[in-house]
């Protein structure tokens, strides 16, 4: 789970990242851009260890499947 969370973790910093530089560039409030980031940052994290959990487990059994 860990490798996961390190994909999903850099997924969202790059996500959190964009985010910032468009919204200052369209010149939004910082204070929003700022909280938003941080929704952006926590969200796609978690929601990209979910999937990547997802997916490595089902690969793992489908592995398992294949060599019986």
């Amino acid at each position: 789970m860990g490798r996961n969370f390190s994909s999903g973790l850099l997924a969202g910093v790059v996500a959190a990242t964009i985010w910032i530089s468009v919204s200052l560039w369209q010149g939004l409030a910082t204070e929003t851009v700022g909280m938003w980031a941080l929704v952006f940052l926590v969200a796609t994290t978690i929601i990209s260890t979910v999937i990547g959990g997802i997916v490595s487990r089902s690969a793992g059994s489908s592995v398992q499947a294949q060599r019986t």
